[in-house]
């Protein structure tokens, strides 16, 4: 796959803002972050990518011309008075477990999304784990779209269930992690993975929702759809530096490859080689300068006949 592979755009819904992250070894402070500033770059590697969200008055302009100099089209990114979302975690010893330490919207949530008219015409769009009432802010606002992939958290799942399930019923692939699934649907540690899988589908096929990509972190990903499970492994040596923004990473790769004619084993393939690059470096620095070669090469190294994600920093 390369990048002139490109069969449709990808539009990205979600927050733009402050990351503050602490990890056993180092820390970092006010540096970029939110979930579609990881997918759009992830998703910018093989095509045009659209961004629709709201920063305040205090992110810095440079981040939106950053991003627009990676070819990201930010038009739909709004400039609202008020402070940004701003989000803080402090990871444990193993670099899988997290504490939020606080998570403050702002503007963010306050004020409704606007979808310009090229945002809105992309034949895939991802859904970040933003909450509800933006995302169908988004969805009244979206064209005929081929796929639609949705994320999500596990205070949206506590919080906001109801709304999270009719969003479901919007979406054609749901990316979750294993935890998130057991929740959903009020599963115990005791239940197999396998079994977890089957369950969380059968919910979102039952709602209208088609696949299920169920995130293990350092475990892997497997696929669930009407063809079966597909389990997925995990790529060696892999440096793990922030595990921040590897899920949107890979949901955001994923897509795009979807959107330039890869099959799905294909695209999570290229979803879980390039979320491997993000966790390599604090925030989203290690996508930055990331090229379609980078992520083939990265992918080669997974073995024939399996799928993998990043050993340590996974897709979780």
């Amino acid at each position: 796959m390369s990048s002139g592979d490109q069969a449709g755009a990808v539009t990205i819904v979600g927050a733009i803002g402050f990351d503050d992250i602490a990890t056993p070894t180092a820390c970092v402070r006010g540096v970029l972050g939110g979930s579609a500033s990881y997918a759009a770059l992830a998703a910018s590697v093989l095509g045009p990518v659209h961004v629709v969200s709201v920063v305040g008055a205090d992110a810095p302009p440079e981040w939106l011309a950053r991003l627009a100099g990676r070819g990201i089209d930010v038009s739909g990114v709004q400039v609202a008075p008020g402070p940004s979302f701003h989000w803080s975690c402090r990871y444990h010893d193993n670099l899988e477990d997290r504490a939020t330490v606080f998570s403050r919207p702002g503007v963010f949530r306050e004020t409704p999304l606007q979808v310009p008219e090229a945002a809105a015409g992309a034949s895939h769009v991802f859904l970040t784990a933003s909450d509800a009432s933006q995302n169908w802010a988004a969805i009244r606002q979206l064209g005929d779209r081929r796929v639609t992939m949705l994320d999500t958290i596990e205070g949206e799942i506590r919080l906001h269930r109801e709304a999270l399930l009719e969003t479901i019923g919007e979406s054609d692939i749901v990316s979750i992690n294993a935890s998130e699934a057991r929740l959903l649907i009020g599963a115990g540690e005791g239940m197999p993975g396998d079994a977890v899988a089957r369950a969380t589908l059968a919910l979102l096929m039952d709602r209208g929702a088609r696949t299920l990509l169920l995130k293990h972190g350092p475990g892997g990903v497997t696929i669930a759809d009407g063809e079966g499970l597909r389990r997925v492994g995990a790529v060696a040596e892999v440096g793990v530096v922030d595990p921040t923004g590897a899920g949107d990473s890979f949901a955001g790769a994923n897509l795009s490859a979807l959107a330039a004619g890869a099959g799905l084993d294909e695209a999570v393939r290229w979803g879980c080689a390039t979320a491997s690059f993000a966790v390599e470096a604090f925030g989203p620095e290690g996508l930055w300068a990331l090229a379609a070669r980078d992520v083939e090469r990265r992918a080669a190294m997974i073995a024939p006949g399996t799928i993998a994600c990043a050993e340590g920093g996974g897709v979780g």
